[in-house]
């Protein structure tokens, strides 16, 4: 066929139908990237922290077969796909086990959150209608006090031997007890990739929480296109400090074995000396947590003289990075932190590092930038939009309601009929940020933190960044108090470091150059202790409700 013939040809026609292509139906299943790490990684290390603060080290072969059993014991125990499955458990190698042992068979894995009210923790279980709960012993005393409201859960397993087997009320078994008649299954997956795979639950502020379910497919997807944002390579030791039990672990249980980084799992011990203790032990090389937990572990550092020579990369989320802990880490320490955005309804990866080449020209400028929440990942759609629902310029300056959309994306929450999703598949985050031109996205603040004052919006993140950069600030907080004139203004709360003395008046005198005049908070608050949430950021919720009383604030539990 000629050129001129092809030329001639009909245009195309919109009614044709794409061919078929010839590959073979793979479906994406999370046992797959299990599987895949015994085969290609078998002696990748493990090295999990027990209840009894004693390590242990296993592979992702004996992962993989552990997990098979499981899979077993679970259909031994009359658990088998579309059911779900609770745990409460710390970061280790049996936890893993559960998340693969589940999935392998199209079970749903449902970790808990422990420091969750008990009131919560019953709604939750009711919510989710968990069949099992799977528990470390720590947790042992809490669930003994709410096992008789659990009317769904027929199955209780402490994660523990049957000589270890501590006496308890509502009929548990030891992990040894379940696994008595777990085999390795001869078929595992074979399922289709759209079935249930995980379930989370937002914390809830202002309502109940909600549940983000996510499929084989979402997972296998996002731990892909993760694990490329990461950087993570074969021989690299990754340490989650973030909790299984959050927000999807940041996706590392998947990430780690897809591409055979070895994992170190803290169990629970996370104070920094514990952190240390086990980044020079193991030769951590990256770790992932909230800026709250890589604060104080800088602070231990430079208390005790110790240093961590295997580290090269924290990576944070959760809130904002202060500039200041970025600078302390890359100066004092040689660690580069790795700042990236995300939710649990985004699987939870959305953005990550805010780095480019140009930026290292001027120090102040590189820092900026390395605080910004970074480029969107491949399979995140975002824009920016006003309160009207139009899309803002992407210049870095206007701000508006952050919308994502991606394969990784919920469409729904769990058992809910509200409608979450705009026409064009786009999801409101609740976050509040602008675009820069070079694609670079940055949080400006929560929709529900921002101050509106005078018909302005006013950061609280920004100064809080701000605020942060004063060596005596330990931590600080921004929230928004009723103002007559105003509406709102911001209220700052301080928590300064030990042996440290600052006056409101001094710490507004630090501001004056950094922050638009009508910005500067009139009110200064010090706290003794800052409340720190579930996952160590900064409780907000709980800092309106203790400054409630004292400025007449309306809807403080929000």
């Amino acid at each position: 066929m000629t050129l001129d013939d092809i030329a001639a040809r009909a245009p195309f026609d919109d009614a044709k139908k794409p061919i078929p292509g010839l590959m073979q139906n793979w479906p994406l299943t999370i046992d797959k990237i299990i599987t895949h790490a015994a085969a290609a990684y078998p002696h990748a290390k493990i090295v999990s922290r027990g209840n009894d603060l004693a390590l242990r080290t296993t592979t992702y072969a004996e992962i993989e077969q552990q997990s098979r059993r499981i899979s077993s014991a679970f259909a031994a125990h009359g658990v088998g796909a579309g059911d779900i499955v609770a745990t409460i458990a710390w970061n280790s190698d049996r936890h893993i086990e559960l998340w693969y042992g589940a999935g392998g068979i199209g079970a749903v894995i449902h970790p808990l959150n422990p420091r969750l009210t008990p009131e919560q923790i019953i709604w939750i279980i009711h919510h989710a209608g968990d069949c099992a709960i799977f528990l470390d012993p720590a947790f042992l005393p809490l669930v003994e006090a709410i096992a008789g409201s659990l009317s769904s859960v027929r199955l209780f397993v402490l994660l523990t031997s049957e000589v270890e087997m501590p006496a308890n009320t509502f009929g548990a078994i030891s992990l040894e007890a379940f696994l008595a008649n777990g085999t390795r299954p001869e078929r595992w997956g074979d399922f289709p990739e759209d079935g249930a795979c995980s379930l989370f639950y937002t914390s809830g502020t202002t309502s109940n929480p909600k549940g983000v379910l996510y499929s084989h497919r979402s997972n296998s997807l996002h731990a892909m296109l993760a694990a490329m944002a990461y950087g993570l390579t074969t021989g690299d030791i990754m340490m989650p400090v973030v909790p299984m039990f959050h927000a999807n672990c940041w996706g590392l249980v998947h990430i780690a074995p897809m591409i055979g980084a070895s994992l170190v799992l803290p169990g629970p011990a996370l104070d920094p000396a514990s952190l240390h203790a086990l980044i020079e032990s193991e030769g951590v090389t990256h770790a992932a947590g909230v800026p709250t937990m890589w604060s104080a572990l800088h602070q231990h550092l430079m208390q005790t003289g110790k240093r961590v020579p295997t580290l090269r990369r924290l990576f944070t989320a959760g809130s904002a990075v202060p500039r200041s802990l970025i600078r302390r880490l890359r100066d004092d320490l040689d660690v580069e932190i790795v700042t990236a955005w995300g939710m649990t309804e985004t699987s939870p990866s959305g953005t990550i590092g805010g780095y480019l080449p140009r930026h290292l020209a001027d120090d102040e400028d590189a820092l900026s930038a390395a605080a910004r929440q970074g480029r969107m990942l491949y399979g995140v759609e975002m824009t920016i939009r006003d309160e009207d629902g139009q899309t803002l310029p992407h210049d870095g300056r206007s701000s508006g309601r952050l919308m994502v959309r991606g394969p990784a994306v919920l469409s729904a929450y769990f058992r809910s009929d509200v409608k979450i999703c705009d026409e064009d598949g786009y999801f409101d985050t609740g976050d509040i940020g602008v675009i820069h031109p070079d694609s670079i996205m940055q949080i400006t603040d929560r929709a529900k933190d921002i101050v509106k004052s005078g018909g302005e919006w006013i950061s609280s993140l920004t100064i809080e960044d701000a605020v942060a950069l004063h060596p005596a600030i330990e931590h600080c907080a921004v929230i928004g108090i009723p103002s007559e004139r105003w509406d709102e203004r911001p209220l700052l709360i301080v928590r300064l470091r030990s042996g440290t003395d600052m006056s409101a008046d001094q710490i507004r005198d630090f501001l004056v150059d950094k922050l638009p005049k009508w910005w500067l908070p009139e009110i200064v608050e010090f706290i003794e202790e800052m409340p720190l949430g579930a996952t160590g950021k900064v409780d907000k919720k709980r800092l309106r409700l203790i400054y409630a009383p004292l400025f007449g604030m309306v809807g403080a539990a929000a």
